[in-house]
């Protein structure tokens, strides 16, 4: 399984809440070197105790690379995010350098 290698930058800074959820945004910048079958990224990069209920990709700021959350396990406290080229729509290479793409993810989770 491919580990997190992206940063996280969180966007407002503090958690919304309704229904007893929390919702949170963050930008997440891609890799120096890309791993196949995604990055793992948990519930604590959005400040959340250990569950993911539902996370939303978005397309990156340059329209190359879009990005799509998979949930890891039944549990989702881990989810992958897989980078899919805008170009072709398939996976982004192994190895390829998306430290200069940034997509807007968010997520709500408790």
């Amino acid at each position: 399984m491919a580990q997190a290698t992206g940063s996280t930058k969180q966007i407002i800074g503090i958690l919304q809440t309704f229904g007893g959820l929390y919702w949170n945004p963050l930008d997440y910048t891609g890799p120096l070197s890309y791993v196949q079958g995604g990055d793992s990224i948990g519930a604590t990069s959005f400040g959340f105790n250990n569950t993911i209920w539902a996370l939303q990709g978005s397309v990156d700021q340059s329209n190359a690379y879009r990005v799509e959350p998979r949930p890891l396990n039944n549990g989702v406290t881990k989810w992958q995010l897989v980078w899919i080229s805008m170009a072709t729509g398939l996976e982004a290479a192994a190895g390829a350098n998306l430290s200069a793409y940034t997509v807007r993810l968010s997520a709500i989770g408790q």
